[in-house]
């Protein structure tokens, strides 16, 4: 495994948690 592959690899983990974390919190402004 090279560097760029884990490069990448963190890049899309960043993406998901920031994606899920817009999503959970417009959820959690929508129930109050």
């Amino acid at each position: 495994m090279s560097i760029f592959d884990l490069r990448l690899d963190t890049g899309r983990l960043q993406a998901h948690a920031v994606e899920v974390w817009g999503q959970s919190r417009a959820d959690w402004q929508a129930r109050r």
